[in-house]
């Protein structure tokens, strides 16, 4: 058992070798991928709406009560946002996000990630993949999704909690599948390992980041999170959401605007983006998408719902924090 233990890992480190802080997590884990079964379907992608028993593991981690709203929202299984597949403006500009057409492994942060399938269609491509979320319950479905959790950690001061997850077999399979559909020189290998931690984005800065090894990432993606946060937050959020991006990273971002005001999601206009991101980044807008005949908004009846897609690449230097 120890010998196939060791194979394992040593196969998984031939995959994650690319990620220094992947590396470094799986020197000190020794943890295997389970063997595949006969049974090679193609993985079904779960309903999201239909839960399981939270990990009981979360449950002992304080959440904070300005997270209730959202933690209410999950234990209710009112998960309106959620969408079963890649989110299309991630798909429309992976290339040009990832860059070198997506050869290259990337870090790549998920901030307010809930259990977006999104972290697992990137990191299924054998990207490093990072997200923060608040509400355990998010974090458990994210993690099984993707195969298995195993050990994480807490770091000194204790406000955010490190989770891992491990891929499945059927990353595997589903890897090799995309690899063909994509037409890939290249099989891709799933990333060894999907980080989330658990807690307040806003405390997530480069300190905190740092002292599990994360580096600055080369990319982020944003669908809902900028929205979700309280607009007074919004100053804080930009700052650690810039700190954590190296020089010329590059972050997706997709915001609503609407009309009447309401929230959340709260309207964030292009205005407000520059005001809060342009000092660190130049902005592209990308896309606009008129979404007001889409439930839950035709029937709420607003004017206008849009969703507005922007490219940002980081600058130089660090956004204050206010």
């Amino acid at each position: 058992m120890a010998a196939a233990t060791a194979r394992n890992a040593a196969a998984l480190l031939a995959v994650g070798g690319g990620s220094y802080f992947a590396g470094q997590y799986l020197a000190r884990r020794t943890v295997g991928m389970p063997p595949p079964t006969s049974d090679h379907r193609e993985p079904q992608q779960k309903n999201y709406l239909i839960g399981t028993e939270p990990n009981k593991n979360s449950l002992d981690f304080p959440v904070d009560e300005k997270f209730a709203y959202w933690r209410d929202r999950w234990l209710n299984k009112m998960l309106g946002w959620h969408l079963e597949n890649p989110h299309p403006v991630l798909m429309t500009h992976l290339n040009d996000w990832l860059g070198d057409d997506g050869e290259t492994q990337r870090s790549i942060l998920f901030p307010l990630c809930g259990a977006s399938v999104d972290l697992g269609c990137i990191a299924r491509r054998g990207h490093q993949v990072v997200g923060v979320e608040a509400v355990p319950e998010a974090i458990d479905r994210l993690l099984s999704e993707y195969g298995e959790e195993i050990e994480g950690g807490r770091p000194p001061d204790a406000r955010l909690w490190l989770r891992v997850g491990q891929p499945n077999w059927m990353q595997k399979v589903a890897a090799e599948q995309l690899s063909k559909s994509e037409k890939r020189s290249m099989t891709y290998q799933p990333a060894p390992f999907l980080f989330a931690v658990q807690g307040d984005f806003l405390a997530f800065d480069r300190p905190a980041a740092s002292q599990w090894g994360f580096p600055e990432f080369d990319c982020a993606f944003d669908r809902g999170g900028l929205v979700a946060v309280a607009p007074s937050d919004r100053p804080r959020y930009a700052a650690v959401l810039s700190e954590q991006l190296r020089p010329g990273g590059k972050l997706l971002l997709v915001v609503v605007e609407h009309e009447p005001a309401f929230g959340p999601p709260h309207s964030v206009d292009e205005s407000e983006v520059r005001r809060l991101l342009g000092s660190a980044f130049e902005i592209q807008k990308l896309s606009v998408v008129d979404e007001k005949d889409k439930e839950p908004w035709k029937a709420k009846g607003v004017k206008r719902f849009d969703e507005v897609a922007y490219m940002c690449t980081r600058k130089g230097g660090a956004l204050p924090a206010e």
